[in-house]
């Protein structure tokens, strides 16, 4: 592991777009749990690497990822994550963060 390649690696997501406007609002490493169904029977269970306040009110919940070249099975399996963890914490959005990629990827949570 190259010390100056993960520091940089950092440095670029932290400067990215798309976070830079919330990073006043970051809550990191928060933890998610409840139930994902109408009957209480689907449980989920975790970490959100961060989320974003607004209005008083949970906004986004961020993913870091560190795949250089995640495959559409691994891109699945992330939303579907976020999407789980967004909805178990009432947030608006959740977001995946690709570090290596230099990429945000959304996720609406309807």
């Amino acid at each position: 592991m190259d010390i100056d390649e993960v520091a940089q690696t950092a440095w670029r997501t932290w400067s990215l777009p798309e976070l830079t406007q919330h990073r006043k609002s970051l809550v990191a490493e928060v933890p998610v749990y409840g139930r994902i169904d109408e009957y209480g029977e689907r449980l989920v269970s975790g970490r959100a690497d961060a989320v974003a306040y607004g209005s008083g009110k949970l906004r986004i919940v961020f993913d870091w990822k560190s795949d250089v070249a995640p495959n559409a099975a691994a891109r699945a399996g992330y939303v579907n994550q976020i999407a789980q963890y967004a909805r178990v914490l009432g947030a608006d959005r959740g977001a995946i963060v690709y570090m290596s990629l230099e990429q945000v990827q959304w996720v609406s949570i309807s």
